[in-house]
Formats: structure tokens, sequence, C-alpha cells
């Protein structure tokens, strides 16, 4: 009975060790899937979820809340001229200087290709443009690692959250506008919509 008690013992231990392990696993698992592997930033997936509970957030308080979407100049040009290795390393440098201009509470996703958005709640329209150019002026300052500097720019187009606005799609796809709207005026510049 002092066997079966002991053997007993054992299993519970490895059946705990065992949960444990795999606990970690499903944490790392989580964490890995909401993150852009290569820029470290949220992805898709994670930034759409922030945001659709952030747009409700400030659609039941009443609060501010912007987007901020931004396109890097003319991204296929330096894949084409300098290769995928220094559009990678422009696309990590940027994230960087994007991510260090942030409060705490903003969130930077990187959508796909060389886009990204930023989710600012409680910042209102004037303040999401304000940081918008911020941005673009530090990257138009960043250095990309290698032997020359690249010079890069980004394009941005800015929204705030309104009554018009029923979902948070809506307040994506006026971003999206403004940005269109940006690049169409000669890119390397900040539309507010």
């Amino acid at each position: 009975l002092l066997a079966q008690a002991e053997e007993m013992d054992k299993k519970n231990r490895e059946l705990t060790e065992t949960r444990r392990q795999l606990e970690h696993r499903n944490r790392d698992l989580e964490r890995i899937s909401a993150l852009d592997t290569l820029t470290q930033i949220a992805n898709r997936r994670r930034f759409d979820a922030a945001l659709r509970q952030e747009w409700r957030r400030s659609a039941r308080d009443e609060s501010p809340l912007s987007l901020v979407f931004c396109d890097i100049d003319y991204f296929k040009r330096f894949n084409d001229t300098y290769g995928h290795a220094v559009g990678d390393a422009v696309l990590k440098a940027v994230a960087v200087a994007m991510q260090s201009s942030l409060r705490t509470y903003d969130l930077l996703g990187r959508i796909g290709g060389e886009e990204f958005l930023i989710a600012s709640p409680g910042s209102v329209l004037d303040e999401a443009a304000g940081l918008a150019e911020r941005i673009l002026e530090k990257i138009r300052n960043t250095a990309v690692s290698g032997s020359q500097k690249i010079a890069v720019t980004m394009s941005a187009g800015v929204t705030s959250l309104g009554d018009q606005d029923a979902k948070a799609e809506a307040l994506l796809a006026r971003a999206d506008a403004a940005l269109y709207m940006a690049k169409q005026a000669g890119r390397d510049r900040v539309i507010v919509l």
C-alpha cells in the first residue's frame, strides 16, 4: 500500500510538472502569435483585437481615441536596390523609432508589409497629428544599420473617433483614406481627416 501511495505521489508530481510546462508553452505561443516576428511589435491580429477593445471603451466612456496609419514611402525600392536584408533592417529601425515615440498605453502594430498603425487612446485629433509629425521627423533622422545611411520617409493618415463611427472599422477606413491622400499629395507628410 505504501508503494502504491509513493507511486501515485510520483505520478502526481510528474503530472504537475507537465501541466506547468504546458502552461508555460501556451503563454509563449500566445505571446508569439500576437507579435510580428521581424519587428517584435503587435501583429495585425493583436492590433485589430486591441483596436476593437479601445473603440468600445472610448465609445462607452466618451473618451478620445485616435489612429495614425503610417506607410514607409517607396519601400519596394529598398528591397530592389539594397536587398531584403536591408529592407528588413529598415522595418526594424522604423518600428524602434516609432515605438520610442509612444506613450506606454499607445499601441503600435505592423499591419502588413511596410504599413504600421498606432492606436492612441486619450488623444484628440490635434495631439495625434502632432504625434504623427514627430514620428515622421524621427524617421527622417533614423539611421539604418549597414555601411551607408539610407534616407527613409513615411506618410501618415490621422483620424479620431467621431459620432459617425458605428464600428472600429469605420475609424480604420478613415485613417486609411487619410494615408492614401498623404501618398497622393506627394508622400512624406501627414494628412488629418
